[in-house]
């Protein structure tokens, strides 16, 4: 898990966090939202500490279920948005972030990835010739990649999920990120 997805996930159960304790404090000006939103961070800091010494299973319990509550927050606005789309989870695409595009790489094909065959046309890549290389490290011309892309934030071949500008499968794509993360963690 990179980084940047972890804070994502962080930040976003804070938000929520927030969100639950008082819904009124994200309506406040994005200029005062560092000030409240530390003050927020550092009571309930000195609440965590406080009973820290006890080594009470209370002490996760508020986070367990905010994050529970968050999940099926995302579920319910997930299947609200593709039922009124018209179509089913399994038949809902989304585009790759723009972002998440113009940063893939443009790589050289060398002698070894000349035998490779783009999945998408099925033709061999040209040595010499720039290439598109997913974070998955799987290699595409970029003529074939880029209308792949503006529908889809999955690479061809193996499903690995690029950022999305959808918030809702933005989230849900951090979940599960963060779910795998915790499994490996765990075994």
């Amino acid at each position: 898990m990179k980084l940047r997805d972890l804070d994502a996930v962080v930040l976003l159960l804070f938000l929520c966090e927030t969100h639950q304790i008082d819904p009124d404090v994200l309506e406040a000006s994005a200029d005062n939202w560092r000030e409240i939103l530390g003050n927020m961070c550092s009571d309930n800091m000195l609440n965590s500490i406080s009973g820290l010494w006890t080594c009470d299973a209370g002490i996760l319990m508020p986070y367990i279920e905010t994050l529970a509550r968050c999940k099926r927050f995302v579920d319910i606005m997930r299947n609200h948005n593709h039922l009124g789309l018209g179509v089913g989870k399994e038949g809902y695409e989304i585009p790759a972030a723009r972002a998440a595009v113009v940063a893939l790489r443009a790589v050289e094909v060398s002698n070894a990835a000349a035998e490779v065959e783009c999945v998408i046309c099925k033709e061999d890549m040209s040595e010499g010739r720039d290439v598109c290389e997913m974070p998955c490290q799987h290699l595409f011309h970029w003529k074939c990649i880029l209308p792949w892309l503006s529908k889809r934030n999955t690479c061809p071949f193996c499903r690995f999920q690029l950022p999305t500008d959808d918030v809702f499968s933005e989230i849900q794509r951090l979940w599960e990120i963060l779910v795998k993360t915790s499994e490996l963690d765990v075994a």
